[in-house]
């Protein structure tokens, strides 16, 4: 069983959709799975969720800001982040900020009225802390269609809070906690859970968090997804929120970035709140993280519901552009959903030198589909502008395009 630090306890502290939008939101279910939409995994593209649970104030504007404004993936898609905010004013809460942040391309999502637990509450209660927190938002000028995401207080639930969800038309939770060492359906770092619909139940073992959680595999909440509050870990401690302090917080997200990019790519949390942005270093930790993953190919810094958008319509890392995902949109909404043309090769910065020529592929073997299997195993040779990886799968991505490439059955070169 996982003991909570006293750093995550300090620092956690109607409008209805209409009901289409839940319907609509039932295509394209996904199952929990470690398994990513696309092989290999590097076909996958690899996501960054930065969030802030609480009030927005005057310091997490210009905390959040100086990490997202000016920083780009390297497609050019601006960095995001999704705010969980209370909808009482008397926590600082500053609308006019939340509208700003709105507009510059953040989500805005429910974290209750009034910042109380919900679990064991009675229905009734919990759905009018849920339906009069979004209420508050919309009064700050955001569209209620856009209020779309839900995170508990104090990360504190139970079958009620998602029956509410159901019921208000909620798009996603990101409550749940999920350990990943193998206690649950993550097995480890390099392969999280991936966030999924709940229209078949709960697979998440809320046991292991002492009781402060609740869930079933019996449960169905049709088009309701769970983006998962997943442990990250440093030096066998770990963290569901608010990771570390000091110096060790570019070291912690570092570590476990680079589990989830050499694995099954499965989103990377960064889940914090105001007192952990101000204390020490984090902040230029998280800041020197964000520069960091930011120079690798196929990375993005999105929002909940982006996110989402492209889990209920994957789109290979090598079509996935700024457009399709809705880079840059007001309330960090999904873009348009549709592929870009195939990218001859990962995106690099424009001093990188270009890389020499390769030879032409054979042209009497048989060309395998994007991304399928290739070499002298299948005897297959990949499609224009792809490369064969030394484990035998066509891609663009670096780890097809460097020194394991089979260079006799495919190349990167545009």
């Amino acid at each position: 069983m996982q003991r909570f630090s006293s750093r995550l306890h300090a620092g956690l502290c109607a409008v209805v959709l209409l009901q289409v939008a839940a319907a609509a939101a039932q295509a394209g279910s996904t199952k929990a799975s470690v398994t990513p939409p696309f092989s290999p995994n590097s076909a996958n593209p690899q996501f960054i969720l930065l969030t802030n649970d609480d009030s927005v104030t005057q310091g997490v504007y210009n905390a959040l800001t100086s990490v997202t404004t000016g920083r780009k993936s390297l497609t050019g898609c601006a960095a995001a982040a999704t705010l969980f905010a209370v909808g009482r004013r008397d926590w600082g809460q500053d609308c006019a900020l939340v509208k700003k942040l709105y507009n510059a391309g953040y989500e805005v999502a429910d974290h209750t009225q009034n910042h109380i637990s919900l679990r064991g509450l009675p229905y009734a209660q919990v759905e009018k802390e849920i339906s009069e927190g979004r209420r508050s938002l919309a009064a700050c000028g955001i569209p209620a269609a856009d209020l779309v995401g839900f995170r508990g207080p104090l990360l504190e639930t139970d079958v009620n809070t998602r029956k509410a969800l159901s019921t208000l038309g909620f798009l996603y939770d990101s409550t749940l906690l999920e350990e990943t060492s193998g206690n649950s359906v993550s097995r480890s770092l390099s392969q999280r859970v991936y966030p999924f619909s709940m229209d078949n139940g709960v697979p998440l073992n809320c046991r292991w968090f002492g009781g402060i959680q609740t869930c079933s595999t019996s449960e169905r909440w049709p088009g309701l997804y769970e983006i998962p509050v997943w442990n990250l870990w440093l030096n066998k401690t770990p963290y569901s929120m608010d990771y570390g302090t000091g110096s060790n917080a570019y070291a912690l997200l570092k570590a476990n970035f680079d589990a989830a990019y050499a694995g099954n790519r499965a989103p990377l949390p960064i889940f914090v709140h105001e007192p952990w942005l101000q204390e020490g270093s984090n902040l230029a930790g998280l800041k020197q993280f964000v520069d960091y993953a930011l120079k690798k190919p196929d990375v993005y810094l999105v929002t909940m519901r982006q996110l989402i958008g492209w889990m209920k319509n994957p789109i290979p890392a090598n079509r996935l552009t700024p457009e399709g995902l809705g880079c840059g949109k007001p309330g960090g909404a999904y873009g348009t959903g549709k592929p870009g043309a195939v990218r001859a090769q990962s995106s690099t910065p424009s001093s990188s030198p270009k890389p020499s020529p390769s030879p032409s592929p054979k042209p009497s073997l048989p060309v395998a589909a994007p991304g399928g299997a290739c070499g002298p195993a299948v005897g297959a040779r990949c499609p224009i502008n792809q490369c064969c990886s030394q484990y035998g799968y066509c891609g663009i991505t670096a780890q097809h395009c460097g020194a394991g490439c089979q260079k006799t059955y495919g190349q990167c070169n545009k």
